[in-house]
C-alpha cells in the first residue's frame, strides 16, 4: 500500500476553464445524488408513519429500527469503497507512477447498478405492497450506492483542482446542503400527490442523468484537461517519513515546491 504525499504544477489559466467542464458536472452529479437520497428518505417517512390504509402502519418499534439501515448500508459503502478505491489507485501508481483522474469513476459504476437495484425493490415493494423487508433492501442499497458515488466524484474534483481543494471541498459540501435541505420542501408533498411509484421512476430517470455524466467525464475528461493546457496526472512523489524529534522545518524543505506555480502560470 502507499501513503502518498500528491504534486502537481497546474496552470493559472486552466482552472477557471476546467471548472466549466469539470467542475460543473461533477457539482451536478453531487447534487443530484444527494437529492435522491434525501427524497428517498422522506418517501420512508411517508410510508411508515402515516397510518391510512394504503401504508404500511408499522409500530414505532420496527419503524426506528428501520432507521438503522442507512447507517449499515453508509459503513457497508464505505468499507467496500475504502478497499476497491485503494487497490485502483496502487494499480495506477504502479502502471504510471502517477493517478490519471478519471480512472476513480471506475469505482461508480457497480454503485449505479446497486442504486438502480435499491430504487426498483423500494419501488415494487411500495406500490404491490411486498414485504416491509424490500424497502429495507431498497432504502440500503441506495445508501450505500450513493456513498461510493460521492466520494469518486467528490475525489476527481479535488484531483482536478489539487491547489484548491480547501476551496473545492467548501463548495461541494455546500452544494450537498443545499441539496438535503431544499429536497424536504418539496418531497413529502410530492409523494403524496403522485405515489412512490411514480416518483421513484422520476429518480430512476435523474439517476441515468448522473450515470450518463459519470460516462461523459471519464471518456472527455482527459481531452478537456489536455485542451486547456493541463495533462491532468498527479504525479505522486515520496516524501521522508519524519519522526516528532526532528524539526517541522524539515518537513516543509520536503515538500517544498509540490504546488507551485499556480499563481504565476508556469
Amino acid at each position: 500500500m502507499y501513503d502518498l504525499k500528491l504534486g502537481v504544477t497546474v496552470p493559472r489559466q486552466s482552472i477557471a476553464h476546467l471548472a466549466l467542464r469539470d467542475g460543473f458536472e461533477e457539482a451536478l452529479i453531487q447534487v443530484l445524488q444527494w437529492s435522491l437520497v434525501s427524497a428517498l428518505e422522506d418517501k420512508i417517512v411517508h410510508i411508515l408513519f402515516f397510518q391510512d390504509k394504503d401504508e404500511y402502519g408499522l409500530d414505532s418499534r420496527i419503524s426506528s429500527l428501520i432507521y438503522l439501515v442507512p447507517l449499515v448500508g453508509l459503513f457497508i459503502g464505505q468499507l467496500w469503497g475504502y478497499f476497491f478505491n485503494r487497490r485502483l489507485q496502487n494499480r495506477d501508481i504502479e502502471k504510471h507512477s502517477s493517478i490519471i483522474p478519471e480512472t476513480v469513476f471506475i469505482g461508480c459504476y457497480l454503485p449505479i447498478l446497486v442504486e438502480f437495484v435499491g430504487f426498483l425493490a423500494f419501488a415494487l415493494s411500495s406500490h404491490h405492497r411486498y414485504n416491509w423487508i424490500g424497502l429495507v433492501l431498497g432504502w440500503g442499497f441506495v445508501v450505500f450506492a450513493a456513498s461510493n458515488i460521492l466520494v469518486a466524484t467528490s475525489v476527481y474534483t479535488l484531483y482536478c483542482f489539487p491547489a484548491h481543494a480547501a476551496s473545492t471541498a467548501a463548495v461541494l459540501g455546500f452544494l450537498r446542503a443545499a441539496a438535503a435541505f431544499t429536497s424536504q420542501f418539496y418531497a413529502t408533498g410530492w409523494v403524496a400527490k403522485v405515489g412512490t411509484y411514480g416518483c421513484l421512476g422520476i429518480q430512476a430517470a435523474g439517476l441515468s442523468i448522473c450515470a450518463l455524466l459519470v460516462v461523459t467525464v471519464q471518456r472527455s475528461g482527459e481531452g478537456w484537461r489536455k485542451r486547456f493546457h493541463w495533462d491532468g496526472e498527479v504525479k505522486v512523489v515520496e516524501l521522508p517519513l519524519l519522526t516528532l524529534s526532528e524539526p517541522a522545518t524539515a518537513a516543509e524543505e520536503a515538500g517544498a515546491g509540490l504546488t507551485t506555480g499556480v499563481w504565476d502560470g508556469t
